[in-house]
């Protein structure tokens, strides 16, 4: 059965972007062995807010830019007011979709690559540049269990969409030997 016209449509216009990030500690660096994942999303977090938030925002849900306000749009999402099914949810799912590596490995050493995939979706694909800025903040500011300081060695696109992390095919679009950032292509359904 064919899903009716306005779901394709809705699909069609679903934007995503797979992306593979690459992290050198410059001492040893202890992450926990399991849930990475919260251990990157935190450290986003607050990175994340530090750039993009105004003096004058106590919080999301205060925040004079309202909707327009990039933290609350990607970390804090609520439902739109129209949203007949979400109504009664005071938080919508965030954005964007951490994929930290399965292995329980816990320590790396100075020079060794901490790798993750970051999958952002629909608006979050307008804030790439604040993410590659925020994951810069979080290596530099030191990150992990003992914060150690790292550095965001690289952020790839990758093309496909099977397994973004295994994928060879991708594209650079930063790296810590230029600082350049290149803005990519996001992917759609």
């Amino acid at each position: 059965m064919a899903a009716p016209l306005h779901i394709e449509e809705a699909l069609s216009s679903l934007r995503f972007l797979y992306l593979k990030l690459r992290i050198i500690p410059q001492q040893v660096l202890r992450l926990p062995s399991e849930n990475k994942g919260n251990t990157l999303r935190g450290a986003f977090g607050v990175a994340f807010r530090r750039l993009v938030c105004i003096p004058q925002c106590r919080s999301a849900q205060e925040c004079p830019l309202e909707e327009g306000c990039p933290y609350k749009t990607v970390f804090e999402p609520s439902p739109p007011s129209n949203a007949k099914r979400l109504s009664l949810n005071r938080d919508a799912p965030r954005p964007f979709i951490f994929r930290p590596p399965i292995a329980s490995k816990r320590t790396y050493f100075p020079g060794e690559a901490f790798e993750f995939g970051l999958i952002l979706l629909g608006k979050a694909v307008d804030y790439l540049p604040y993410f590659v800025l925020a994951f810069r903040e979080v290596a530099h500011e030191g990150f992990g269990l003992n914060r150690a300081p790292c550095r965001l060695e690289d952020v790839r696109a990758a093309m496909e969409c099977a397994d973004p992390i295994a994928n060879s095919r991708d594209t650079s679009l930063y790296g810590s030997r230029d600082e350049i950032f290149r803005v990519p292509e996001p992917l759609g359904l």
